[in-house]
């Protein structure tokens, strides 16, 4: 159904954020069920195999040319994340979010799925008092978290397409 409302907007709205747009109304109208993979005891199998699937392409990569990325890679990153902080701090404080948390979605951007899954869970974890204040940090997170990831690596895919 998302694939084709995609199709009718002739690609301007990314079949991935149609499925998204679907998932979460078909979740807020009481469709789809909420947490599938939660309730299939399954989100740790496919967080490995997400990990695997990320990590496959660096089979071919010899210790020479992980070498010669060191220092791109160092200048990519504070710059990215330089850049993150002046812009997050702002478009956070648009959205009411805190300087902090704004500066977290924007890291969370940054890392992609499944770190920031991982990394929000254990925030959870070391800051709730207990379980239960566990489960509403994560709540409360996981899900910016998550589609703030998701949006800007839509978006990104969608420009450097283009």
């Amino acid at each position: 159904m998302a694939i084709k409302l995609a199709g009718l907007t002739n690609g301007t709205v990314p079949a991935t954020i149609a499925c998204l747009i679907a998932g979460v109304l078909g979740t807020e109208f009481g469709f789809v069920d909420a947490k599938p993979v939660n309730k299939a005891n399954s989100m740790g199998f496919i967080t490995i195999i997400n990990l695997v699937l990320a990590l496959n392409g660096l089979g071919n990569a010899t210790p020479e040319m992980l070498q010669g990325l060191v220092v791109p890679l160092l200048v990519v990153i504070v710059t990215g994340v330089t850049g993150l902080a002046l812009v997050a701090i702002p478009v956070g404080k648009a959205f009411g979010y805190s300087p902090a948390y704004a500066i977290a979605l924007g890291l969370n951007c940054l890392l992609g799925f499944p770190p920031n899954m991982i990394i929000t869970n254990d925030v959870a974890r070391a800051l709730g008092k207990d379980k239960v204040e566990e489960g509403y940090l994560n709540e409360a997170m996981l899900p910016n978290m998550l589609i703030a990831g998701f949006v800007t690596v839509s978006i990104g895919s969608v420009v450097l397409a283009s």
